[in-house]
């Protein structure tokens, strides 16, 4: 398997690394890369925003593309103010641009590659009705993905069993795949990394509301546990992906 991992960061230096552990990876190219990542990787120099440059790199190199997700928490519709989701009505107003949005986005997807499983990604996680009046509507107006994508934190999206009834929910009414596209939960309450204004990064810290109620501590040893069980249940579930999102934690 070749792997083209598009970026400069210490992000794309960590996947580098982690990515060269796999025996199913024979070559690993970063776009444009750093000095870390070229400790793993071939770097060429493509800008991250460069996308012809960056497909046709991908053709040339036979890098294939099994996923494109449209969009990144398109709960509230995205490219505002056109495809943006009315939420002072109900059930909310304005798919009619929205899908003609993501139709263009898959119609693009499958003209690089017929193949490409597309993804449509959510948050709001714990909440069926969003989600059923959502993937509805996107029947209504014929939109022909193929994933249902859902974020997961637990601070703001409820229990394991809110989000799974949601993912069985998905699964039945409307016949499709489940990935998980964002996962995360903290070690720490301390914050520990500051923008460039001098401000904190971490919005749950031990000041927040939000840490109520959570199935494990906020710590080094509660996120090991919460990663665990819930790719147990995600696999009891038929999820068929589970991507860990939060880079500061």
């Amino acid at each position: 398997m070749k792997v083209l991992i598009v970026g400069s960061g210490g992000r794309e230096h960590a996947i580098a690394w982690k990515v060269a552990q796999s025996e199913k990876v024979d070559k690993i190219y970063c776009a444009p890369g750093n000095a870390g990542c070229a400790e793993y990787a071939e770097c060429v120099p493509i800008g991250a925003m460069e996308f012809d440059k960056l497909v046709a790199f991908a053709k040339e190199n036979e890098i294939e593309v099994d996923y494109i997700q449209v969009g990144n928490e398109i709960t509230n519709g995205l490219i505002w103010p056109y495809g943006r989701l009315d939420e002072s009505i109900s059930p909310r107003g304005n798919y009619e641009n929205l899908t003609r949005i993501l139709k263009e986005g898959i119609k693009a997807s499958k003209e690089v590659n017929k193949d490409i499983k597309t993804i449509i990604h959510l948050e709001r996680s714990y909440d069926q009705n969003v989600y059923r009046e959502y993937f509805d509507k996107l029947k209504e107006y014929e939109v022909d993905y193929d994933i249902i994508g859902m974020s997961y934190y637990p601070y703001w999206h409820g229990t394991f069993d809110q989000f799974f009834s949601n993912v069985n929910m998905c699964q039945t009414r409307f016949n499709k795949d489940v990935m998980v596209m964002e996962l995360g939960y903290g070690f720490t309450l301390e914050d520990y990394i500051f923008n460039n204004n001098g401000e904190t990064h971490l919005v749950v810290n031990k000041d927040s509301d939000l840490i109520k109620n959570l199935p494990y501590p906020i710590s080094k040893e509660g996120q090991a546990l919460f990663v665990k069980r819930f790719l147990e249940l995600a696999k009891e579930n038929n999820i068929k992906g589970v991507f860990y999102w939060e880079p500061i934690w």
